[in-house]
């Protein structure tokens, strides 16, 4: 258990503030002009994207509605790209279609290795969106190419 607690006040410690602080600032910022805020994931991280989303309409603001969206959560949609093309574009295609300047980005990957998550980042960095990559082991690929990892 002590070894436990030892690693999860690491982790917390190893947080950076300032980070954390500019990202808060995005989000209160596109709430704020009310542009949307897109949430990508795989797997788990598909989840934790649903969730976030879920979480910012339902109680991010009390004085301003908030346009969140997970793109995960299309499984029709999801599964159509994924059949008729490859599971490699069923968010980038998503993304090409949905983002424009001024929305904001959440792509979640434990590994940030995963080739759908980058490719929708690179898609919504090309229409002008501000991305934010939230990933583990070292931040992989993703975090190399958004905004803010």
């Amino acid at each position: 258990m002590i070894e436990y607690q030892e690693l999860l006040m690491n982790a917390i410690d190893s947080i950076d503030l300032d980070r954390v602080s500019t990202i808060v600032d995005l989000v209160c910022s596109t709430i704020g002009s009310g542009d949307h805020i897109y949430v990508i994931g795989n797997g788990g991280n598909a989840s934790t994207a649903s969730h976030f989303a879920c979480d910012l309409q339902k109680g991010a603001s009390e004085t301003k509605k908030v346009r969140a969206m997970s793109l995960c959560d299309n499984m029709a949609l999801m599964t159509a790209w994924s059949n008729d093309f490859n599971f490699r574009v069923a968010l980038s295609e998503q993304v090409s279609t949905m983002i424009t300047e001024g929305d904001l980005l959440f792509a979640f990957s434990a590994s940030g290795k995963s080739q759908n998550i980058t490719e929708a980042v690179a898609l919504a960095t090309d229409n002008l969106a501000t991305t934010i990559g939230i990933s583990g082991f070292g931040g992989g690929q993703l975090s190399e190419e958004v905004h803010h990892p």
